[in-house]
């Protein structure tokens, strides 16, 4: 029953360093704002298919 915003903030909370990728119906830069700063690990605005999900976990993972 949480928003994106208070997932976020029970993740990090717990120390959990696990990646996030931010999925919205709304453009990149208003989805975004709410999250500035928290350290998001991407962003796929909706609707995607799920080559572009595996493409964008998978990048995530990846990063350093």
């Amino acid at each position: 029953r949480l928003d994106g915003v208070a997932v976020l903030e029970q993740l990090r909370s717990l120390g959990v360093g696990v990646p996030v990728i931010l999925m919205s119906g709304y453009d990149e830069q208003d989805a975004t704002e709410r999250f500035s700063g928290s350290g998001l690990a991407g962003f796929l605005q909706k609707p995607f298919t799920a080559a572009t999900l595996t493409r964008k976990v998978r990048d995530a993972l990846d990063a350093p």
